[in-house]
C-alpha cells in the first residue's frame, strides 16, 4: 500500500529488532515468532524518499466474525507530522475493502 509520502509494507521477520527497539523490548527473539506467527495484517510504515522506517501498524486482535479488529501502532521520532494519520486513512479502508 501507498500513500502521499509512505509505503506500507508487510512486516518481515528480520524487522524483528527494529520494532523490539521500538517497543523497549530486549526479546528480538520472541517478536520474531509473533511477525512469523502472525496471520493478521501488519505494516512497516516507510518514508517514500528514502525508504526510512517510522514505525508500524498492525491489527492486534480481531474477532472470528471480523466485525471487530484492534489496532496498535507505533511511530518514533515521527510523531506530530501527520504520517500516522495518512496510514490510518489508507489502512482501515482497505481492511473494509477486504471485508473487515
Amino acid at each position: 500500500m501507498k500513500t502521499k509520502r509512505l509505503n506500507l509494507k508487510v512486516v518481515e521477520p528480520k524487522d524483528a529488532k527494529l520494532i523490539a527497539t521500538w517497543k523497549n523490548n530486549s526479546h528480538i527473539e520472541l517478536e520474531e515468532q509473533a511477525i512469523i506467527n502472525n496471520h493478521a495484517p501488519y505494516y512497516m510504515l516507510t518514508i517514500t524518499e528514502t525508504n526510512e522506517p517510522i514505525g508500524y501498524i498492525r491489527i492486534q486482535w480481531m474477532n472470528e466474525d471480523k466485525t471487530s479488529a484492534i489496532l496498535k501502532f507505533h511511530l518514533g521520532l515521527y510523531k506530530g507530522q501527520g504520517y500516522m494519520k495518512e496510514a490510518l486513512e489508507t489502512f482501515i479502508p482497505t481492511l473494509f475493502e477486504q471485508g473487515v
